[in-house]
């Protein structure tokens, strides 16, 4: 396969694409606040209010749009074709989507438990494709970086309910 192929070409385009649309998520409003809280209402009073059903809507479609690119990379990945940048963001943005929809700090605990794990395994095997010289040791630190930010986050998940271990 040359350069010019059309599967280069499109994995390229669609490589663009996905990270426009990464970008686009972590730029809209609302994600601002620190990755993994609920957004909150505020009632006329003052006190917070849980999210709006527009907005939980949205939220709800965010975090489907996120798992469909997920689950696109993961099968580009079992072809052959995997971008491992955008598949460790894109994996991320998804868990980050599915806490923002979470209802109590124990569905929140549980969504960053199970990103830990996700990306436990994805950096094993981006560890595996630099040892077969697929990709270079900045993708295996990025994928290291990506645990290190997950465990963070757990971390400070586990401080807002202290119960939890």
């Amino acid at each position: 396969m040359t350069d010019d192929s059309p599967w280069t070409n499109r994995i390229v385009v669609c490589s663009l694409l996905l990270t426009c649309l990464l970008l686009l998520v972590v730029a809209a409003p609302g994600n601002s606040g620190q990755a993994g809280q609920a957004p909150q209402a505020v009632e006329g009073n003052g006190k917070s209010a849980e999210p709006n059903h527009a907005v939980r809507q949205l939220l709800l479609e965010r975090y489907r749009i996120l798992k469909d690119v997920v689950a696109h990379l993961k099968w580009m990945a079992e072809q052959g074709r995997e971008d491992t940048t955008s598949l460790g963001d894109f994996t991320v943005a998804m868990f980050h989507a599915e806490a923002d929809l979470a209802d109590t700090p124990a569905e929140r605990l549980d969504v960053y438990n199970r990103l830990v794990e996700s990306l436990k395994n994805y950096e094993q095997r981006v560890a595996r494709m630099a040892a077969a010289g697929r990709v270079g040791e900045v993708e295996v630190s990025k994928a290291k970086i990506l645990v290190l930010d997950a465990r963070i986050e757990l971390e400070r998940q586990k401080q807002v309910q202290p119960s939890a271990k």
